[in-house]
């Protein structure tokens, strides 16, 4: 039997793809094998970061394919990139899932996937592959992604997700953060007047993916959102990841930032290694787990 064999599909913004490297790390510690997907334009960044050889096991690959826009075009318009993702990755991912399938020993084991790339997952479940859906930010946010049809049922947004009540503050329950309906994530997308519907839209898809995928993971922990996890209980919490040194020069090269890395210590170690350990590895990443 060959190793497991995870393909990891990042969306391509930024505080996607960070999180998903540091997990495909740890996991090629673990003796996973692990094929990175990057659009084009962020594998040159990734390459041009740290060259071929992004882990110490050679079980870390990088692979790439198309966004679908031309190369002067603006990545950071992400209304655009998503709707160009959404019209060609399907093919694009159906063609490498099969050519890394015909041509490696190890089959793939699952796809791994930001959430954000739901059509990733639904290309994997078609062909019969496992999926694992991964959330990169806090998970009271995909909670309120996820009760949009109770926002509309509730008459605080409208089926556009324009807010009918724009100073009624949004609170999923009595534990949680209140959120200003203006700062609802498909609001303040402002490519084109078009771009928050299409967003919504978007957004809506996200509910179809945590229902349908084999797990969910997020990056964050109980310690720090209890009330939150309770919201969404199919969320299993894995991090919160922290860049770590070799990826915090990363961070800066892929997009251009100047930063500070905080907490890289006992919380990096203690949280995400404890959580690694005992789910991530053990439980979820081989195919023995998707038969239990």
């Amino acid at each position: 039997m060959g190793k497991p064999h995870v393909v990891v599909i990042p969306y391509p913004a930024q505080g996607h793809v960070i999180p998903l490297m540091e997990l495909s790390q740890n996991l090629a510690k673990q003796g996973i094998k692990i094929s990175f997907v990057n659009t084009v334009f962020n594998h040159k960044r990734v390459l041009d970061a740290f060259g071929e050889k992004v882990d110490e096991n050679g079980l870390l690959h990088l692979l790439s394919v198309p966004d679908g826009l031309e190369d002067g075009e603006d990545r950071n318009q992400l209304g655009k990139l998503t709707e160009s993702l959404c019209q060609v990755m399907p093919t694009q991912l159906n063609e490498l899932i099969h050519k890394v399938n015909g041509s490696d020993d190890d089959k793939i084991s699952c796809v791994l996937a930001d959430i954000s790339m739901g059509l990733a997952l639904d290309v994997a479940a078609e062909l019969g592959i496992p999926t694992v859906g991964f959330w990169p930010t806090a998970v009271l946010q995909l909670a309120v992604l996820l009760r949009v049809p109770k926002l509309i049922d509730d008459g605080l947004i409208d089926e556009n997700g324009t807010p009918l009540m724009k100073h009624k503050m949004i609170q999923l329950s009595p534990m949680t953060l209140s959120i200003h309906p203006m700062n609802l994530v498909w609001l303040n997308i402002d490519d084109s007047p078009s771009t928050p519907k299409f967003m919504f839209d978007f957004q809506l898809m996200k509910y179809k993916v945590v229902e349908t995928t084999d797990w969910v993971l997020c990056n964050s922990s109980l310690e720090l959102e209890l009330q939150g996890f309770n919201l969404v209980p199919k969320a299993l919490p894995i991090g919160p990841f922290l860049a770590t040194n070799r990826l915090g020069n990363l961070v800066g090269e892929f997009f251009g930032l100047r930063i500070q890395l905080v907490c890289s210590g006992s919380i990096n170690s203690h949280l995400v290694q404890s959580y690694m350990s005992h789910l991530v590895v053990s439980q979820f990443l081989t195919k023995s787990s998707f038969k239990s």
